[in-house]
């Protein structure tokens, strides 16, 4: 998972609290993405320990529901751990990103001109 859309990158940006963003366009942000965010997060490292993280966890959201509940409350229960496991997904990349605001903003000062 990776902040393709502009509402999840706003997300990401104001949660990583990167005074340097704030003044760049749509358009500037995801370039910043593209050229930055990305390679962070397809990482070897970041992505091994994401799966480590969301594994086990996907894994009792799933079997934690019993056989003997009905259909319905067993797609609840479902969804729920879905939801839950998507949460816990952008929830890792943001403080991914919070880790690396320092090269993210050194990025965007370096690549002004460019962003421009």
């Amino acid at each position: 998972m990776a902040a393709n859309s502009p509402r999840l990158m706003n997300f990401y940006f104001s949660a990583a609290q990167i005074p340097e963003l704030s003044a760049l366009s749509t358009r500037q942000r995801e370039q910043v993405d593209t050229l930055c965010l990305q390679p962070i997060l397809l990482r070897f490292r970041v992505r091994l320990t994401k799966f480590a993280f969301l594994f086990p966890l996907m894994f009792t959201a799933f079997s934690v529901v019993p056989e003997r509940w009905s259909f319905y409350q067993q797609l609840v229960a479902l969804i729920a751990g879905m939801s839950i496991v998507y949460g816990a997904d952008h929830l890792f990349d943001m403080v991914v990103v919070s880790l690396n605001r320092k090269s993210v903003a050194a990025f965007v000062l370096s690549h002004e001109k460019e962003l421009q």
